[in-house]
């Protein structure tokens, strides 16, 4: 029986049940990206780093320790970094209600009809907002908001400059994420939660940086170099293995991210509907975590496994011939697969 079930094991099982299989149940995955990473990804840990050091200290810094630990490129601290300063300035003062800043997972018990199922959340922060609350929107046709009385989860993004407003918004009020945060902190307080204030930080609208290896004379990304252990200060070119020193990146100048907020809420129906799929795919997650595979009644959902940007799912090539992914190239085992979320708050 699964430990619990949070957005990221819903949405693999939802894809694909035998993707959820492969990664969370036998811990295979395709091993980490060698080169320091510019990703998104990398970006949005090290701006929540540096938020979370806010609320630790005051001091909303991006420590090198942080860095290292991601394998950061230095165009991705460059961007977090810039990102941070505005959170900064729009968000991190506001005095309308007190927030409360989590750093591990909410777990509590889902209520349903047969019984409860253990689900888990990732929250930023959360506050008790009063009678009578606006907030700006950052959007010159809606300026101000109107937050209803009670509690509010609070989340703080960095989001593409290239991406249209319109579809990230839509995706928040769409996406299972908000139902399980909704969820998870209401019955973590027994007491309502009204929904989220999602406050959203632009990165610059640039490419990124590159340089010409002088041994190849191929231009790679200024991140996929990597470091020469045998030569501080030099770096190595990811195609041909040339070591060389890099210009150093300059710091972007005259550039503010642009900041504005979305409000997401969930009647009670909807959150009545979302237990109610939570309790199915936990169900038929314990039934296939027990049959394993091969399992006859459920097959790969290939019509899902091939994203029309990202491409192919990681399993896909093996499931395609109706075989289970094994350890080996391309695939490592990770022995703890939800390492994400062993950080548990103590149990009350």
């Amino acid at each position: 029986m699964p430990q619990f079930i949070d957005y990221s094991q819903y949405a693999a099982y939802q894809q694909c049940p035998w993707k959820w299989y492969e990664r969370y149940v036998r811990g295979l995955e395709l091993p980490p990206y060698d080169g320091r990473s510019n990703s998104s990804r990398t970006i949005g840990s090290l701006f929540h780093e540096g938020i979370a050091a806010y609320y630790r200290t005051g001091t909303p810094d991006i420590s090198q320790s942080v860095i290292d630990a991601h394998n950061a490129a230095p165009e991705a601290v460059v961007t977090a970094r810039l990102c941070l300063e505005r959170w900064l300035r729009e968000y991190a003062t506001e005095a309308a209600f007190v927030t409360t800043h989590i750093e591990e997972p909410i777990r509590a018990d889902l209520p349903t009809f047969a019984g409860s199922i253990p689900i888990l959340a990732k929250i930023d922060t959360y506050g008790e907002v009063p009678p009578d609350t606006y907030i700006y929107s950052g959007d010159s046709l809606n300026e101000r908001l109107y937050l209803q009385p009670g509690y509010w989860i609070i989340e703080h993004k960095t989001k593409s400059a290239e991406q249209r407003r319109d579809i990230y918004s839509k995706s928040w009020q769409t996406n299972k994420q908000a139902d399980f945060q909704i969820l998870a902190l209401q019955y973590h307080l027994q007491a309502p939660v009204q929904g989220l204030i999602v406050n959203v930080v632009e990165k610059p609208r640039n490419s990124p940086p590159r340089r010409k290896c002088k041994g190849c004379g191929t231009y790679c990304d200024y991140s996929s170099y990597l470091p020469d252990s045998a030569s501080p200060g030099k770096y190595c070119c990811p195609l041909c293995g040339h070591t060389q020193s890099l210009t150093p990146l300059g710091v972007a100048v005259n550039y503010s991210p642009e900041t504005y907020r979305l409000i997401v809420t969930r009647a009670p129906e909807v959150l009545r509907a979302s237990i109610s799929s939570i309790d199915q795919v936990f169900d038929r997650m314990c039934i296939l975590e027990d049959r394993g595979w091969p399992s006859p009644w459920i097959s790969p959902t290939y019509s899902s496994c091939v994203h029309p940007f990202y491409g192919p799912c990681d399993y896909f090539e093996p499931h395609s011939v109706n075989v289970s992914a094994t350890e080996g190239n391309p695939f490592v085992v990770n022995p703890n697969p939800l390492q994400y979320c062993t950080l548990l708050p103590e149990e009350s």
